[in-house]
C-alpha cells in the first residue's frame, strides 16, 4: 500500500467545552487521519471528565477531499461520541462542503445534534445557547476565522499569543 503525503491543513483550538476545527484546503486520507489524531489528542487532554462537549467545524476554507474521507470521519465520530461529544456546529457557507458533511454525518444523526450555519456569528451564538461556549469566549474563536490565522493551541489551558 502506497503512503502519500498528507494534504489539507487544520487548526484545532479548545475554548470552554468546544473544540474548534478550522479545515483549509483539500484533504486526502493521510491529511484526514492526521487531523483526526490531533483532534483526538486535544479531546483526551481537555474533555476527560465525562461532561458533554461540542465540535465546531469551520469549513469556510475547505476544498473538499478524496472519497476515503468518509471512512476516517466514521471512525472519528464513533470515537468522539464515546468521549462525550453531543453537539456539533458546522460553519459551511459552501453548499458542496455542507452536503458532503451531511452525507458523512447521517449515520450519527440519532446520537448527536448537528447544526449547520452560514456565518461564524450564528454558529457561536448557537454554541452559547447550547451551553458549550461562554458569551465572553466568542471573541477568541472569532479571531480564528481569519484565513491567515495559524494559531495552534497544543497545550491544555495554553493561551494564544495575542
Amino acid at each position: 500500500m502506497a503512503i502519500w503525503q498528507a494534504h489539507g491543513t487544520a487548526i484545532q483550538r479548545v475554548v470552554d467545552r468546544v473544540i474548534y476545527i478550522k479545515v483549509m484546503g483539500g484533504f486526502n486520507l493521510e491529511g484526514a487521519e492526521d487531523n483526526s489524531n490531533k483532534i483526538m489528542q486535544k479531546v483526551s487532554a481537555h474533555f476527560n471528565d465525562g461532561e458533554a462537549w461540542a465540535n465546531f467545524h469551520d469549513l469556510t476554507h475547505f476544498e473538499l477531499g478524496t472519497p476515503d474521507l468518509k471512512d476516517v470521519a466514521e471512525r472519528h465520530y464513533q470515537w468522539s461520541l464515546k468521549q462525550g461529544m453531543t453537539h456539533e456546529a458546522i460553519l459551511a457557507p459552501n453548499m458542496m462542503a455542507r452536503e458532503m458533511m451531511q452525507m458523512m454525518l447521517k449515520p450519527f444523526s440519532d446520537s448527536a445534534y448537528f447544526a449547520y450555519f452560514d456565518t461564524m456569528e450564528e454558529a457561536l451564538d448557537w454554541l452559547v445557547t447550547q451551553g458549550f461556549l461562554k458569551n465572553e469566549s466568542k471573541s477568541v474563536l472569532n479571531t480564528l476565522k481569519r484565513p491567515d490565522c495559524t494559531v495552534i493551541d497544543t497545550q491544555p489551558g495554553a493561551r494564544p499569543p495575542y
